[in-house]
């Protein structure tokens, strides 16, 4: 299971851009960009993991995609310390860079999710870094449902988030995330949209994968998110009640698959 946090209000598409009102994280071009790399940069995720997931995660490098459908991308890699390592002087260059030197308010929205209830946490620990840099986080409980209305409503300019995902093919991690016609929970340009078309058009296998990787590094060159971690599901089985349970995992966080659930004969 895949743990990050959104920068809300990245509406690039132009059929949603009557809804692009953005924070700073959100701004066009190299500015924004630079303040999603300082964001980034200032979150200790060594520190997060052993504090909160007990050294149980290991780092995503694209937050909400499995590069799986082409391989391993080595230049992803180069470049993880430059766009997301932890380095918070350089974060505060990073703001003086994009004309924020003396910060901004950032409205952290918490709530928790099935598979991963340590969402508050490693959002009062993201906090907590920013605030370190510079920035002014404000913490703001809200009922999943009604933020759920807010990201399906084209309504997240105001805050960052956090979320979590299952392991799942490409195609539909961005159809998730990254699709105008979909929940608007990610970033969304023409771009994207274009070469996600275009892949789900095409019979050719390999131009897809190409089509694919194009939407993979632009989500991570650009720095639309801010990943954390995969971490391991576990399932807990009274073996006086069941004899056999062949867990398949839990998409989306939710443990189902009971139908395989063989229970024990007394």
């Amino acid at each position: 299971m895949t743990t990050f946090i959104l920068f809300g209000g990245a509406y690039y598409d132009k059929s949603v851009e009557a809804a692009y009102d953005p924070m700073p994280w959100a701004l066009r071009g190299e500015v924004g960009k630079k303040v999603r790399m300082a964001m980034n940069k200032a979150l200790d995720r060594d520190k997060i993991n052993e504090a909160i997931f007990d050294g149980q995660g290991s780092k995503q490098w694209v937050a909400t995609l499995d590069p799986s459908f082409d391989g391993y991308f080595p230049a992803w890699d180069a470049k993880w310390e430059e766009l997301y390592g932890y380095d918070p002087e350089r974060a505060k260059e990073l703001l003086a860079e994009a004309g924020f030197p003396n910060g901004f308010e950032v409205r952290e929205k918490l709530f928790t999710l099935s598979g991963v209830p340590e969402q508050p946490d490693f959002m009062e620990a993201a906090a907590g870094m920013w605030e370190a840099i510079g920035l002014s986080p404000k913490l703001e409980e809200i009922e999943f449902s009604r933020w759920r209305e807010k990201y399906r409503g084209l309504e997240t300019q105001c805050c960052v988030y956090p979320f979590r995902g299952p392991a799942a093919p490409i195609a539909t991690r961005v159809h998730f995330y990254f699709s105008p016609e979909r929940f608007f929970r990610g970033a969304v340009t023409d771009t994207i949209t274009a070469n996600k078309n275009k892949a789900l058009g095409t019979t050719d296998s390999a131009e897809a994968a190409k089509l694919w990787k194009a939407v993979a590094d632009e989500l991570y060159f650009e720095v639309h998110t801010m990943p954390l971690f995969t971490l391991p599901v576990q399932a807990i089985i009274d073996p006086e009640i069941i004899a056999d349970y062949v867990f398949l995992g839990p998409p989306g966080g939710s443990y189902n698959n009971f139908e395989n659930i063989k229970g024990i004969r007394k």
